[in-house]
């Protein structure tokens, strides 16, 4: 069952929805900018960001999950301009 998560910089200062969207597409830009070089595999992709600093606990499938999901939630932020 999914859970809400709620993104904070401390219990009485959250972050705002706006800041946190602002970051989901500068991730999801990165990552397709990464993944279209085809420079890195998939699984070294996975690899390179489960070493980073704080990442010892989030297993590979989770890191692959989100990699696998970033534009789609990327675009719930962003939205084509209608045409005119």
């Amino acid at each position: 069952m999914a859970r809400n998560i709620k993104i904070t910089r401390n219990e009485f200062d959250p972050e705002t929805p706006e800041v946190l969207a602002a970051s989901i597409i500068k991730i999801a830009n990165a990552l397709e900018l990464l993944m279209a070089t085809k420079e890195l595999t998939d699984k070294a992709i996975v690899v390179l960001l489960k070493g980073m600093p704080g990442m010892a606990e989030v297993s590979g499938g989770s890191v692959a999950l989100v990699i696998e999901n970033i534009r789609k939630l990327k675009s719930y932020y962003v939205r084509k301009q209608p045409s005119k």
